[in-house]
């Protein structure tokens, strides 16, 4: 197959940002490169060049795609579980396994982990702080109507902003804890933990 030329793929951007994806987490971000995004996507280095200035360019896209998915399955997840009647930690489970899983997956299976990690921090960390701040407010906001509706019993002198809080935090400890877990093994210590959390804070 022959490299793509401008104007030859309507989605090349995307196309451009899968291939980025791939090979930040196969080499790492010191030795990813144009040359290597190119050759996954099967486009020419100078249309990769065209979209993006350069790699730290690409890489600061890459992460705002990721922040921008895992809130949006966050979101749905909610709307999901409320609909199927979870209980109210299978509830909270579903929702920051769906925020947090993608990244505890990429540090499961990247041999670049911690310096993918080291990376987001120096270049997208205006970005991820942004992103966090969405999500923790919108937990507070679903913690609070949980409660209002009854599904979620918490003594009066817990604030739902405590609690979504102590939620997220307990769960990104879990993830930072055990990097290398299944899925399977992080589902069932994310749901155990809150489960263990609610029966602590019960009204």
């Amino acid at each position: 197959m022959q490299p793509s030329t401008p104007g030859s793929a309507p989605n090349t951007r995307d196309k451009i940002l899968d291939a980025a994806t791939v090979v930040f987490a196969r080499y790492g971000f010191e030795k990813a490169s144009i040359h290597q995004v190119a050759e996954q996507a099967r486009l020419s280095e100078q249309l990769v060049s065209d979209n993006f200035a350069d790699k730290n360019a690409l890489f600061a896209n890459v992460c705002e795609i990721f922040q921008k998915r895992t809130l949006a399955e966050a979101k749905a997840a909610a709307q999901t579980s409320r609909q199927t009647g979870l209980s109210s930690h299978l509830l909270l489970a579903h929702i920051l396994l769906a925020r947090m899983g993608p990244y505890q997956d990429a540090l499961r299976h990247s041999s670049y982990a911690t310096e993918l990690d080291d990376a987001q921090s120096r270049q997208c960390s205006a970005l991820i702080t942004e992103y966090r701040q969405h999500f923790r407010l919108w937990l507070i906001d679903l913690v609070t109507e949980e409660r209002a509706n009854g599904r979620l019993k918490i003594r009066p002198n817990i604030t739902s902003t405590e609690f979504a809080d102590d939620a997220f935090s307990v769960t990104l400890g879990i993830m930072l804890s055990f990097p290398t877990a299944p899925r399977a093994e992080f589902r069932a210590r994310v749901e155990r933990i809150l489960d263990c959390l609610l029966q602590g804070v019960g009204a």
